[in-house]
């Protein structure tokens, strides 16, 4: 498996134009958007977490509906959970809220009706963290790097299905297209999961046969 590392050279001539002047207002939002998107889940699941367990230990394999699996409050509290989480996320890195990166978490917190959870997700942010700090791929900014690893939870199935070691492993692979929009990410997560998916299967057979 061929690890890519993208040229992101032309899109840094972007950043000059890119303003974090708004930052602060941006995180009242989100927190804001997460805190009442929390209670009211929190409120039509009869005030209680019952079932936010079982839905971190769903894969998030196709198809993945959490609505119809755990009702709306359950997915409504783990939509917050991971908005929460990718704002520490920014945080931690060091990063501001743009623009670009608010449109990331927003769609990120939308998929999370649909597969994407914190057990599933953070394998991938850490991957593609490591592949930057290890100096698996060419230099990039923190913007940079935040918008791709956010986008690459694409591959959070992934990583929910085959473990964490996998999560990690594949993330590698989101610069194939630098994370510069959801259209080449998405394109990139398909061609990564194309090819590790077999890969994967073949080595958990290959383990179940030696177990035997």
């Amino acid at each position: 498996m061929l690890f890519v590392g993208t040229d992101l050279a032309d899109f840094g001539d972007y950043l000059p134009y890119l303003t974090t002047e708004y930052s602060s207002f941006l995180l009242f939002f989100l927190c804001g958007l997460c805190g009442l998107l929390f209670l009211t889940g929190y409120l039509l699941n009869h005030r209680s977490f019952q079932g936010l367990a079982h839905l971190f230990d769903v894969s998030g394999k196709l198809v993945t509906d959490f609505v119809t699996i755990f009702a709306l409050g359950v997915t409504l509290m783990n939509m917050a959970i991971m908005g929460m989480l990718l704002l520490v996320f920014i945080y931690l890195l060091g990063g501001q809220l743009s623009g670009p990166l608010l449109g990331a978490v927003l769609t990120v917190v939308g998929f999370s009706a649909f597969g994407n959870h914190w057990k599933n997700s953070l394998p991938i942010l850490i991957g593609v963290v490591l592949a930057t700090r290890l100096g698996f791929t060419t230099e990039t900014s923190t913007f940079q790097l935040l918008l791709t690893a956010i986008f690459g939870t694409s591959l959070a199935p992934i990583s929910g299905y085959y473990g964490p070691i996998a999560g990690i492993f594949v993330s590698n692979i989101t610069y194939l297209h630098g994370g510069l929009n959801l259209y080449n990410n998405g394109f990139s997560s398909g061609f990564v999961a194309a090819a590790m998916v077999p890969l994967l299967d073949e080595i958990n057979q290959i383990k179940r046969r030696m177990n035997q």
